[in-house]
């Protein structure tokens, strides 16, 4: 089975360790869309370590448009904010 190993350091981001390769994912097991919403949600919740590339983005503006991906990224800020007090407030 092929893994696809998102977010190995990009040219853009030349000096910054390659954070999400303990987060591999399955070609077989998940779609286009799906990876691009996985790349994304580990992307912004580990955005103090690597940031959100351009490639990234691009990649989920192209498939559900500006409107749709900014909707995606407030959910997943949301998810992460409630996720983070819930461990301060612990």
């Amino acid at each position: 089975m092929q893994r696809l190993d998102i977010g190995k350091k990009q040219n853009i981001h030349e000096g910054i360790p390659a954070i999400h390769s303990r987060v591999p994912m399955c070609i077989d097991t998940f779609s286009d869309v799906e990876q691009t919403i996985l790349e994304l949600t580990v992307q912004m919740t580990l955005i103090h370590q690597l940031g959100l590339t351009e490639i990234v983005y691009s990649k989920a503006v192209a498939l559900f448009g500006e409107e749709t991906t900014g909707q995606m990224m407030m959910s997943i800020f949301a998810v992460n904010s409630w996720n983070r007090s819930g461990i301060g407030l612990h």
